[in-house]
């Protein structure tokens, strides 16, 4: 069962950084992905993670615990913003963890983390958890 890579938006990121700051105040929370009903990885199930791609690196993952095809628009709770149909896969904020931010260009749609995907599975180290900042990368 591959994990998943997903790309972070460069004009989601301020929210997804918000979501946490939410998360982190409340003492728990969820994140959630959309996938269309048509681009939905097969490996989605609830145990495989998720790991996002934000401004040129991967940093991290959450697992997955829940999923459900949802066949009307759902709202955010902290954005107001609405979001279409499709397969939603549910991630508990406490689940996240960051890792030493390897270099990975964003794309769209999604990849499995296999050989040849655009960065070595085997490179990955976790260096924090949900409550700890995120890793800096050179420049930052």
């Amino acid at each position: 069962m591959p994990d998943i890579i997903v790309t972070t938006p460069k004009n989601c990121i301020a929210l997804a950084a918000e979501e946490a700051r939410e998360c982190i105040e409340d003492g728990w929370g969820e994140y959630f992905r959309r996938f269309s009903g048509k681009c939905c990885p097969v490996s989605l199930k609830p145990g495989v993670r998720i790991f996002y791609v934000m401004d040129g690196y991967l940093r991290g993952f959450a697992e997955v615990n829940r999923i459900a095809n949802i066949p009307r628009c759902i709202q955010c709770d902290v954005s107001g913003r609405w979001y279409q149909p499709g397969v939603y896969a549910w991630m508990p904020a406490d689940t996240w963890q960051w890792i030493e931010p390897l270099v990975m260009r964003g794309f769209q749609g999604y990849r499995y983390l296999v050989p040849g995907c655009g960065v070595d599975p085997q490179a990955i180290r976790v260096v924090g958890g949900w409550l700890d900042p995120m890793p800096e990368t050179e420049g930052e």
